[in-house]
């Protein structure tokens, strides 16, 4: 436990400070007795379909990457896919720029007996997959209800483009990675000399040079190896990009079923597909957002998407939101901290034979 704090420590104080942030807005916002009061006269139904959907969102995301683990890990269990999937959940909710959940991933795999070239391959690929589901998502949000958000909410185009332009750039970056070689080489070759000259006190940070770079052209080789065999099983990839939109889908109905708990009645029909392209769009200009979780623009960028389709009063706006946000956001750090520490007690125990596969 004391280990967890001090490695996170930066995303539980920025976890502190947004739970500080969201109790003093609902106390300005009508107060904890009204904010309770809204949540009593709630459809109990609704609003547990919607932690239906994210826990939907989770085991979808555990399938996907535990087919691609079993391209080489023939005996790898699903619930080790599971675990490492809520790791990844888990610090990408405490990390800037959700950096710390794939390299979490990486880590969790190799206590599972995963060599870190293939956890690297299946982690980065997994990655490209969800970049292209979320991007092909907002392409379809843009045709379907993009003008129309667009047209009542000022500059929320450009932003949409911002996110839309990083998005591709990040997914091109990672494809590079995937698939040059060279330029994999030279940006860890580069990161290791960079490495090796920082000091703290006497200590380098590597202290032995030429043993990591040998280290890491072999993780290199075997990441590239599972590369391979991954590439050349195109049904592997459609379906793991089908579970991804599956994926994508249940995290946006999350919005949509909050708010039917809450009786809102939207503005425009078809209703469900109003509010999973506005989720599509905000979370296309959200999700390079600096801070862990994307805490203040999440919120800020939902409501201004749900106070144009929802006439409501903006205290049930506001209320909304919060069930949102504890959904997708505090309930997902609970259970992921609860997966984390219980994954110390089945990581050293490994996964078996790995089975030999036909390149």
């Amino acid at each position: 436990m004391r280990l967890f704090i001090k490695k996170n420590m930066f995303g539980l104080l920025t976890l502190l400070i947004s739970v500080i942030v969201l109790a003093f807005a609902i106390k300005i916002n009508g107060g904890f007795i009204e904010f309770f009061g809204k949540l009593k006269n709630a459809s109990l139904g609704w609003i547990a379909a919607a932690f239906c959907a994210i826990v939907v969102y989770w085991i979808v995301d555990g399938i996907a990457l535990h087919l691609l683990i079993k391209t080489k890990y023939k005996d790898f269990s699903f619930r080790k896919s599971q675990l490492t999937a809520m790791t990844g959940f888990l610090y990408c909710n405490l990390t800037p720029f959700a950096t710390g959940g794939q390299p979490a991933q990486i880590y969790q795999l190799k206590r599972f007996g995963v060599s870190v070239g293939d956890a690297c391959s299946f982690i980065t690929i997994k990655s490209i997959i969800y970049q292209i589901g979320l991007t092909i998502m907002s392409i379809i949000a843009l045709i379907l209800a993009g003008a129309y958000f667009i047209s009542q909410i000022k500059y929320i185009g450009l932003l949409f483009v911002a996110g839309f332009l990083c998005n591709l750039v990040f997914i091109f970056v990672i494809m590079l990675v995937c698939f040059k070689v060279k330029f994999t080489k030279r940006i860890c070759f580069a990161i290791i000399s960079l490495l090796n000259k920082i000091k703290f006190g006497n200590k380098k940070l590597i202290k032995d040079k030429k043993r990591t770079i040998k280290n890491l052209l072999r993780n290199i080789e075997i990441f590239y190896a599972s590369v391979a065999i991954i590439k050349k099983k195109p049904r592997l990839l459609l379906s793991c990009g089908g579970l991804t939109i599956v994926q994508l889908i249940a995290f946006y109905a999350v919005t949509y079923f909050v708010f039917k708990g809450f009786d809102a009645q939207p503005v425009v029909d078809p209703d469900f597909i109003y509010v999973l392209s506005l989720n599509s769009m905000q979370n296309m200009i959200t999700q390079f957002v600096p801070i862990p979780g994307a805490a203040g623009a999440a919120e800020g960028s939902l409501a201004l998407f749900l106070k144009i389709l929802f006439p409501v009063p903006e205290a049930l706006v506001f209320t909304g939101i919060v069930v949102w946000r504890f959904i997708t956001y505090y309930f997902t750090i609970i259970v992921g901290s609860t997966v984390s520490l219980l994954n110390f007690s089945v990581g050293n125990k490994g996964t078996g034979v790995r089975q030999k596969v036909e390149e």
